[in-house]
């Protein structure tokens, strides 16, 4: 039976983990990476039997190279293709790249030659379809030099040769203050037609698309349309496409959600037609999911309440729970005034001459309405109930009229505002909007 490699990543740590013992000649092989802080020395080879699911105790190789994070196999099995995470802190400084090669018999692995990386903390690679180039992202932890890909040539061999190209993404989109000050690059991969490159920019929020010309100096070239931009905050990490290459899935790792946002601009001729598209009432907003279409906000809460229990997007004590559903009730089809007399604008930045007495008493209702809400939360936080919840997403527009017509406000009123506005999830929120219009 045919050996098959899997490349498979895992951490120093995690190693002891694979303890099962086989009992059947093995009719595939894995290769996994580490990290070699620890007691990990690099690349492992195990044997794995597919139709037990079990795996050796004692690997059948030990390949010794740093932080190998992660591991490409060329589509012939002869040559493997690893980066070296390396970076600031680690024992060795620089970021490479590593080619081993296979034997076909046996499925020993050598090394063959490294290259740099031409950044930090290399983090994935991939191979063109023709074999020729190795395609590097560098993660790059700190802001200097930031994240970037990378791209080296590769000999028929296997060998690698210094990178003809490095290309700097980002700037970061600074939605996120730990995560997304600056670049951070983590994958690069080409098309299947092999006409282009896809490469993941974590800290910018960002696809970078390239068209790939083997045959140039400088094999990548910015695609016709260059970037595609994903939500403030998302954090995009891992592409994959079908093999006929008419259609690709991406992992948000700061998001943890599969989702595609369809914007329609409002006040055009054939605005109503293309929501009609999405919601069969005209409405908006409404959630295309695998249970149907679900119209109005509160409709749309409820369902991820259900869909996600474990997030706790409600209070999870009962009380405070029923209070957060009539607060957003509330909010949801009440305080008309404020509505109709202080429009949502997110670059509202000027008071009203006036504020007539029906919309002074929607606004006193509302700070009136957001004490009894901190006074009915079992938990400690800045929010309404402590930690963030659906009603805080209810109220954030409140906020942002409030704010906007330099409405006068008691101080605990205020002090909530502050907290809405350095909430990371209304500041994805409020990026997007801004770049909407």
């Amino acid at each position: 039976m045919p050996h098959k490699f899997l490349p498979w990543l895992a951490i120093a740590s995690a190693m002891s983990a694979f303890t099962l013992q086989a009992q059947a000649m093995p009719d595939t092989e894995l290769l996994i990476g580490s990290y070699t802080q620890g007691k990990s020395e690099g690349i492992y080879r195990f044997a794995f039997n597919s139709e037990t699911g079990m795996i050796d105790a004692k690997p059948l190789q030990v390949v010794k190279t740093e932080n190998p994070s992660w591991l490409t196999v060329s589509r012939d099995q002869r040559y493997l293709f690893a980066v070296n995470e390396n970076g600031p802190g680690q024992k060795d400084v620089v970021g490479k790249v590593s080619s081993f090669a296979i034997d076909p018999k046996t499925r020993q692995i050598t090394p063959i030659n490294q290259v740099q990386s031409r950044g930090e903390e290399p983090t994935h690679s991939s191979l063109s379809y023709d074999g020729r180039y190795l395609f590097v992202a560098n993660y790059a932890v700190n802001p200097e030099p930031g994240g970037a890909l990378t791209v080296v040539p590769v000999g028929k061999d296997g060998t690698l040769s210094e990178a003809v190209q490095v290309l700097p993404l980002g700037p970061g989109s600074k939605v996120n203050s730990e995560r997304q000050m600056s670049s951070h690059v983590h994958l690069a991969v080409p098309t299947p037609d092999d006409k282009y490159v896809v490469s993941a920019d974590l800290g910018a929020d960002k696809l970078f698309v390239y068209r790939y010309d083997a045959s140039q100096a400088k094999p990548l070239q910015p695609a016709k349309e260059p970037t595609v931009q994903l939500p403030g905050g998302s954090g995009p990490r891992h592409t994959l496409f079908s093999a006929d290459g008419k259609h690709a899935w991406l992992v948000l790792e700061m998001t943890g959600a599969a989702f595609t946002d369809q914007v329609i601009r409002l006040n055009l001729p054939d605005t109503r037609e293309n929501i009609l598209k999405y919601s069969p009432t005209g409405k908006v907003p409404a959630l295309q999911c695998e249970h149907g279409t679900i119209i109005d906000s509160l409709a749309i809460c409820e369902y991820l309440v259900e869909r996600f229990p474990d997030v706790e997007l409600w209070p999870r004590d009962i009380a405070a729970r029923a209070q957060a559903r009539s607060a957003c009730a509330q909010m949801h089809s009440g305080f008309v005034n404020l509505r109709s007399n202080m429009p949502m604008d997110l670059r509202q930045d000027k008071a009203l001459e006036v504020i007539t007495v029906d919309t002074q008493n929607d606004i006193d209702r509302i700070v009136e309405l957001w004490a009894e809400c901190r006074a009915a939360a079992a938990e400690s936080g800045p929010f309404l109930f402590g930690k963030p919840s659906i009603a805080d997403a209810f109220f954030a527009p409140v906020a942002i009229r409030l704010r906007g017509y330099h409405v006068q406000l008691p101080a605990d009123a205020l002090a909530y505002i502050e907290t809405i506005y350095q909430w990371p999830a209304f500041k994805r929120w409020q990026q997007a909007g801004l770049q909407e219009s």
